[in-house]
């Protein structure tokens, strides 16, 4: 029988790097030195979305990632990574200066609230108490995040590459990591905002998903028509995708259409 320890050793190591680094940031918080404090909380981050795809390899080798067919166990184990997530990124909120930045972070925390809610019956008590004091901060965070909401909106659809903020490159980057792993229930950001097929091909570096970027900029953001449809799919798609992510059947079925489609797109150069 093969021996899949090793990859229990691999999501060992890698959240011990999650840890180490979370301390630090934690000491130059005590140390008034923010700067120094953002960057360790943006390293735990991209730490974090290694040991997520770790953490996936060595829990889905043992049984299914599958909210429909291991409903208590999938349910924790979306949870801690949700609970996970939003700790580090509370810290790098709490670090950023930037008003329309800090808006974009407490609506990703908003996002991961209103999933949580789907997992609160097996919650533990220091789960419970988390989850309150998330629901009380976002609540406070309401008025913030409307105010800025047209630059959120602008922001989520600003590819990666154009961010002239270099860590917040790198904060959405891991996101958009960890949203690919099966261990992470919702999509917390996409790098080509192709919400929808990131969510059934688990990630959003496949061929087929820069097939259909091409097509999104060289044809429908080129036409008025077609700016409409990609501004209703930008509303419409990161809620679909989190379903998509949610039920395996769906997401299979999904990447099969999509493949396909792909495949004709590139046969009658639609892509370009």
């Amino acid at each position: 029988m093969t021996d899949f320890s090793y990859l229990d050793r691999l999501a060992e190591q890698s959240k011990d790097e999650v840890d180490r680094l979370l301390e630090r940031a934690q000491y130059y918080i005590k140390q008034e030195d923010t700067s120094q404090a953002l960057t360790n909380f943006v390293d735990a981050l991209n730490a974090y979305a290694k040991f997520a795809k770790h953490y996936t390899d060595a829990i889905t080798i043992k049984m299914p990632i599958d909210i429909n067919v291991n409903p208590i166990n999938s349910a924790k184990i979306y949870s801690r990574t949700l609970f996970d997530v939003c700790d580090i990124l509370a810290g790098i909120r709490l670090c950023y200066a930037d008003s329309v930045t800090q808006a974009f972070l407490e609506n990703k925390l908003q996002v991961i609230l209103e999933a949580l809610a789907e997992y609160k019956s097996v919650f533990d008590v220091q789960q419970l108490k988390m989850y309150d004091d998330l629901k009380k901060g976002v609540n406070k965070k309401k008025e913030h995040i409307e105010r800025n909401r047209e630059a959120i909106e602008k922001l989520k659809k600003t590819s990666i590459k154009e961010l002239e903020d270099q860590r917040l490159a790198k904060i959405r980057s891991a996101l958009d990591k960890i949203s690919s792993t099966e261990v992470c229930p919702v999509t917390l950001d996409s790098t080509g905002a192709c919400f929808i097929a990131t969510a059934a091909y688990s990630t959003s570096t496949h061929p087929d998903i820069e097939t259909f970027r091409n097509f999104r900029d060289k044809k429908l953001l080129t036409n008025p028509v077609g700016q409409g449809l990609v501004s209703l799919y930008y509303k419409i798609s990161p809620s679909i995708a989190n379903y998509v992510k949610r039920q395996p059947v769906i997401k299979s079925f999904l990447r099969q259409q999509l493949e396909r489609l792909a495949k004709w797109m590139r046969s009658r150069k639609v892509k370009s």
